[in-house]
């Protein structure tokens, strides 16, 4: 069995490996110290095909106008790049979702620097 280490492609952490995932029966919830509720994970960041398999399934089964997420919800708050972080961003952009930051509601816009503050209480 492989013990390879996956990756949060919105910021690149480690999160686990995949015989942790294999052994997490019934599924697992977890959310990112980057601020993703639910980051999707892949084998290598180079690899934009790995990344766009980690997409949910609910996100193509979603009713017709229906909001998706937020792409904070999967990618979190990060400056890292990467050719996975790319595709995924690019196709979830596809499917409707958006940023904070060009959301039309001011407590969403608000979101990234309330994360920041609550980020730099953490750390205090």
């Amino acid at each position: 069995m492989s013990n390879r280490p996956l990756f949060h492609v919105g910021c690149g952490n480690f999160l686990f490996t995949e015989e942790q995932l294999r052994q997490a029966k019934g599924g697992m919830a977890l959310a990112c110290s980057c601020g993703a509720m639910s980051p999707l994970v892949v084998k290598y960041l180079e690899d934009a095909s790995g990344a766009l398999a980690a997409l949910p399934a609910s996100l193509a089964l979603r009713k017709d106008g229906e909001q998706l997420p937020h792409l904070e919800f999967y990618l979190g708050f990060s400056d890292f790049n990467c050719p996975a972080k790319t595709a995924v961003e690019q196709h979830l952009r596809e499917l409707g979702s958006i940023a904070f930051a060009e959301c039309e509601e001011e407590r969403c816009r608000e979101e990234p620097d309330r994360w920041k503050e609550q980020k730099r209480w953490r750390k205090s």
